[in-house]
């Protein structure tokens, strides 16, 4: 069942209709609100839909106008930024194939968490805003750190892992970031006190990697 309290009822009405939608079958929905709508944890105001397949972004726009008043503000494939009244919604071409599996709930396809649980790793790796490490710290609640890095090494070989460990504990760039509304309480200190922990105890138990 969806954690529908996690998301806005008028944004729960436009996600419906873009899933109801068979021009838009491909896109599958991503991100921090996919992960809100499967555990819970906190409130989250955007969609994101990403594909492993080309689109056109012409057909998409003219999808989502029968939807809402729109706003385009980024048409430059393989990314499509829109904006129906209050609610962002990114169309995207991902280029790894496990954004196609996806679990079903509520007639919305979820990428699942724990292919989530990847994309958080890359977006922390890229430059993570405070709500990523709010959503890894729901994460390391469901699995371990280790389990997390092998869904990553499993789907994205040859990547500097060793990267991706050190971004973890690399809060900097997020400290001035508003914290996320939550529904599952935790507070910024104990979302950087967990993952630093789960990411010093992944290092120890292995003194080779680098």
């Amino acid at each position: 069942m969806l954690q529908t309290a996690t998301i806005h009822p008028t944004t729960l009405g436009i996600l419906k209709k873009i899933m109801e939608s068979s021009d838009l079958k491909q896109f599958n929905l991503v991100g921090g609100t996919a992960l809100a709508l499967q555990i819970g944890h906190r409130i989250s105001i955007d969609l994101d839909l990403f594909t492993f397949n080309d689109y056109d972004s012409t057909s998409v726009i003219r999808i989502m106008e029968s939807i809402g008043h729109l706003e385009i503000i980024m048409d430059k494939p393989p990314f499509l930024q829109l904006r129906i009244d209050d609610l962002k919604i990114d169309f995207l071409k991902f280029p790894y194939a496990f954004v196609q599996d996806y679990v079903e709930l509520d007639s919305v396809r979820l990428v699942s968490i724990e292919n989530i649980a990847i994309m958080k790793l890359l977006a922390v790796a890229r430059r993570g805003v405070k709500k990523d490490f709010f959503d890894l710290y729901f994460l390391l609640q469901q699995y371990s750190l280790e389990d997390i890095l092998k869904f990553f090494t499993l789907k994205i070989p040859n990547v500097d892992l060793f990267h991706i460990i050190k971004s973890l504990t690399y809060f900097d760039d997020a400290e001035s970031d508003a914290n996320p509304k939550m529904i599952k309480k935790a507070t910024w200190g104990q979302v950087k006190k967990k993952i630093v922990k789960e990411t010093q105890a992944y290092l120890i138990s292995r003194p080779n990697i680098s």
